[in-house]
């Protein structure tokens, strides 16, 4: 697989979101409260101006800042929905119409289910249930930052600083909850095993936990390094990215687990294409290797660590760093 920079452009403000596809162009939310569009067509760039009602600063949050900061918005029902750290929840149609809701704490994580025209934000130490426009249905609390939302197998799976993985209705009604002996940041993930479905994710305690549905516990692995990111998966291999200068990348695949060194901790969740695995690094350089062949590896040169996790559409590859770097895949 060949891979061409065919753009790079400059950036007004640093990026304040991940990255997010929105009626055909990638876009993102800036430090200036503004949301820049991509067009996937000429690359050229537009910018709508976001009025933010109050602020909360960053020095008033107890929040690591490389791998908490950079929120995730949704994408569905035709609208963009932001959880913001001054504790609203912007929502913006295709018309650029801007609507928002003061959920009163600090905002870290949204997760929109369409199939019941839900929306479950996640905050400081609540997780909000509300319709897709917005009107709040209902409450739970936990006991610390809810940093990942997953909808698996009909059931809601909240990620939180508590270190507590729990198990939700879509109308939040707590099934069960498991306990971790530390931060869950990592989004669950479900995963077939023997012909049975499997909950996975990761804990900053340094294990893979593999719990069943039920949410007893059935497998666990311990690792040379807290798991911060999300886990990507992939069919039945999961690819566990970890904050440690040694082995980094972490592949689980059926009880086997194998170790990749590239030298330097990963920044980003891992992204795949055509069996490539793609990510970024503290020193500055995109990642690639070839999953069938893990020694067939590749890395290019950026202007600065990548904190924003790599988006890919179509054949481009949008990776943030000091800039909008646009990569074409041949």
């Amino acid at each position: 697989m060949d891979i061409k920079e065919v753009a790079k452009l400059n950036l007004l403000s640093p990026a304040e979101s991940q990255l997010f596809l929105f009626e055909e162009r990638v876009g993102f939310f800036n430090k200036e409260n503004d949301l820049v569009l991509v067009s996937l067509e000429d690359f050229s760039t537009e910018v709508h101006h976001i009025k933010i009602k109050a602020i909360i600063h960053d020095d008033l949050l107890d929040i690591p800042k490389e791998e908490f900061f950079y929120r995730q918005p949704f994408v569905g029902f035709g609208k963009i929905f932001f959880p913001r750290k001054d504790g609203y929840l912007t929502i913006i149609d295709s018309s650029f119409n801007i609507k928002e809701i003061n959920l009163g704490q600090p905002l870290f994580s949204v997760y929109g289910l369409e199939d019941k025209k839900h929306i479950i934000v996640g905050g400081y130490d609540k997780i909000f249930g509300l319709n897709e426009v917005g009107e709040l249905l209902w409450e739970f609390e936990t006991h610390g930052e809810v940093y990942a939302i997953n909808y698996l197998n009909n059931s809601l799976y909240i990620s939180s600083e508590d270190n507590y993985l729990y198990c939700l209705n879509y109308d939040g009604m707590l099934n069960w909850k498991f306990h971790a002996r530390g931060i869950i940041s990592s989004r669950a993930e479900i995963l077939l095993y023997n012909q049975n479905y499997k909950i996975i994710f990761g804990s900053y305690d340094q294990r893979l936990y593999i719990l069943n549905l039920d949410g007893s516990l059935f497998r666990q692995f311990e690792l040379s390094a807290p798991i911060v990111g999300n886990l990507l998966k992939l069919n039945d291999k999961i690819i566990v990215p970890k904050k440690t200068a040694g082995n980094n990348i972490v592949i689980y695949e059926r009880d086997k687990v194998a170790e990749l060194n590239f030298g330097t901790p990963v920044t980003s969740k891992p992204l795949e294409f055509n069996n490539w695995i793609i990510f970024g690094g503290h020193d500055g350089f995109l990642y690639l290797f070839n999953l069938s062949n893990p020694d067939k590896q590749k890395k290019i040169k950026l202007d600065s660590k990548v904190l924003i996790n790599p988006f890919i559409t179509k054949d481009l590859l949008f990776v943030l760093s000091n800039k909008i770097n646009i990569f074409k895949f041949e």
